[in-house]
This record gives C-alpha cells, sequence and structure tokens, in this order.
C-alpha cells in the first residue's frame, strides 16, 4: 500500500479572530464538499456544525492579545472531515491561535492506494484541496498559504510571522506581506506551470499541472531551476514537489532477491565507502556527493541508508565544527528530506544539503 498525505494551509489569516470565525469558516467548507463530522471515529456528517466547532475549542492558556508568540497555540481546534467525493480518505480540520493576529488554518487528507492503482485519487484530492484553497482565499487574507504534501516538520507558523521563505511547494500563496519583501517581480517570475496576482495584492503560485510525476530526472529539472531562481536573488529554498509515489513497482520477489545493492552488509560496505571521505574546497567547505538508488532498496535496506547518511552527518558536525558542511544528494526522497531538516534545517548556512545533478 501507498500512503501520501496532502494538505492547504493558511498563516496568519487576517480575518480570523476568534471562534465566532472559526464556526464560519466551518459552515462554509460543505458547500465545496468537506464536510464536518463526528465522532474522531467511523465519522458521521454532522448536524449542528457550530456546536461542533465550539465541542472542540480548546483552551491552553486564555486567547491573551498582547501574548508573545512562542510557537505555541492558545486556542485549538480540531476535527474530522469527510470529503463527499472521496469519504474513505481520512480526512482532519485543524485550527490553531497563537495569539489574535497569529493563526493557522490546516484541511488534509491521508491518500492509500493500492500500488497496482493508478494514482487518480491523489490528484483528484489534490486538485479539489487547491479548489479549496483559492476560494478560501479572498475569504481568510492569509499572509503565506500552501498546497502540499503535508510535512510533520518545517514551513510552521514562526516562517510567516518572520515573512521567512523556505520552501516552495506545489502550489503557494503569497501574500501581501510577502510581495512587499520579496518583490512583485521576483514572484511572479518563479518558474511554474501558473502565476497569477490575487485581487489583495498577493500572488498565486503553482509550480505543476498535477502535484504527482513520473519521469524522476524531469522532476529533479524542475526543481533545480526553482531553487537556481531563487539562489540568484539571494534566497536558499527547498522544493521538493512534484512528487514520485515511492516504490510503486517494489514486489516481493524484490525483497527476495536483493536487487541493486545485493546483500545488506554490501550496502553497508558501499555507504562506508561513500560517506568516509570528504572533498575540501578553497574556502574550507567539506562536500560529500551521496549517490543512492533510492528506487533500488529493500524497505530495510532504505532505513540502514537514512541511518548512515545521519551518522554521517552527526560525525561531522562533531569533528569539524568551525567548517562548513556540504551534503551533496542525487535524489532527495521526502524521508531523507525530513531527517536532513530535523538535524539541520534548510536555511542553515554552516551545514547545506542540496539535490544536484549527478548524470
Amino acid at each position: 500500500m501507498v500512503s501520501f498525505q496532502v494538505a492547504f494551509r493558511f498563516n496568519e489569516s487576517r480575518i480570523l479572530r476568534g471562534l465566532e470565525d472559526v464556526v464560519s469558516l466551518a459552515q462554509m467548507l460543505p458547500s465545496h464538499g468537506f464536510v464536518p463530522a463526528e465522532p474522531p471515529n467511523d465519522p458521521k456528517p454532522s448536524h449542528d456544525i457550530e456546536a461542533l466547532v465550539g465541542s472542540w475549542w480548546k483552551s491552553r492558556s486564555g486567547l491573551r492579545t498582547k501574548k508573545p508568540f512562542d510557537g505555541r497555540p492558545q486556542y485549538e481546534v480540531f476535527f474530522r472531515i469527510i470529503p463527499v467525493w472521496s469519504p474513505e480518505v481520512l480526512s482532519t480540520f485543524s485550527c490553531a491561535f497563537y495569539g489574535l493576529e497569529h493563526n493557522t488554518v490546516t484541511l488534509g487528507g491521508l491518500v492509500d492506494l493500492d500500488p497496482q492503482v493508478q494514482s487518480s485519487g491523489i490528484e483528484s484530492y489534490a486538485h479539489n484541496l487547491l479548489d479549496l484553497a483559492l476560494w478560501l482565499y479572498p475569504q481568510l487574507n492569509p499572509g503565506f498559504g500552501w498546497v502540499d504534501e503535508n510535512e510533520s516538520e518545517g514551513r510552521h507558523a514562526e516562517e510567516t510571522v518572520a515573512t521567512k521563505l523556505e520552501v516552495i511547494g506545489w502550489a503557494n500563496f503569497f501574500g501581501p506581506t510577502y510581495v512587499e519583501k520579496f518583490g512583485r517581480d521576483f514572484l511572479m517570475g518563479l518558474p511554474g506551470f501558473r502565476v497569477e496576482e490575487l485581487d489583495d495584492g498577493g500572488i498565486f503560485h503553482q509550480l505543476t499541472s498535477n502535484i504527482l510525476a513520473s519521469d524522476r530526472k524531469d522532476v529533479q529539472q524542475i526543481q533545480s531551476r526553482v531553487v537556481a531562481y531563487c539562489r540568484e536573488a539571494g534566497l536558499r529554498v527547498h522544493c521538493r514537489a512534484p512528487y514520485v509515489l515511492q516504490r510503486l513497482e517494489y514486489t516481493q520477489k524484490d525483497a527476495g532477491s536483493n536487487a541493486g545493492y545485493g546483500t545488506n552488509e554490501e550496502l553497508q560496505e558501499y555507504l562506508q565507502q561513500i560517506l568516509s571521505t570528504a572533498l575540501v574546497l578553497k574556502d574550507g567547505t567539506r562536500v560529500k556527493p551521496i549517490y543512492i538508488e533510492w528506487v533500488l532498496l529493500t524497505p530495510e535496506q532504505r532505513q540502514i541508508v537514512l541511518s548512515f547518511i545521519e551518522q554521517a552527518a552527526m560525525s561531522e558536525i562533531r569533528q569539524h565544527r568551525y567548517a562548513r558542511i556540504r551534503f551533496e544528494f542525487n535524489e532527495i526522497p521526502n524521508d531523507l528530506d525530513r531527517m536532513m531538516r530535523r538535524l539541520v534545517g534548510v536555511n542553515n548556512r554552516d551545514f547545506m544539503y542540496v539535490q544536484v545533478d549527478m548524470g
């Protein structure tokens, strides 16, 4: 089974200020095919959305207008959603208030697919989320938003509070504050499938027509163009969209043969070889080129590779704490990206990890 999480998120809505606004927002969702539901398990459409939202309005410390932003919500709302066109997709809605002016709205789901089935379920869900986000943007006036694979780490509310640009997703909403900081010409010039101005002065950018792709080389070229464009403007961003589903072609026969890297011991020997050396540039930067054919790995081997890379990164940090470090990968799949983000962040000038063409 292949799983893929996709969501839309809006940060820093200028409209949402409390419980009544969240109720109004929740009452809009059914007209666009997303029905608030209860209870959490085996959910059914709610017959009283106002009561549902009120019952999930959880206070941590009281909504204090002058409380400093610390990344922890003061109020939260979280409930299940039923997509009418695909009710089997596990979907949720959440709204978190970090202060009177700091908030996030997220709606997304986990799409499960049989490896032999086409990915139309993910595409359908992603495009319905995009339609909802485009409709809600003028209703909520967020500072920043996206429709993309739903990360467990990265792109938190802190980024929008500080007006940072660290990730370019599949679809991106840049509010007026982002346009003012980064420039209309720069944002309108982002490589992509669709770029247009929004009524409030913001900019909408869609990287590709679909969130999924089948050709890894094409995807790498798309991502490289975005990263290079931003680098020319002095910005270090990461781009993971569009996505190639991992291991669609993997079968039990593959697991028995360990095709590609032989036994686990042979894989470990290969990893020790490529991770034990580093190229040192004239400015002292330590570069480690790491080439992995991820599609050839068994699930167990995939975890071995991640563990070896994590150990190599930690070793470099401990032993060369005053040097700049750069890990270069031929491909950065989602699980590797999450691990590296957790270890070193995105805009870490002392430890960068990038995807490069090693063809």
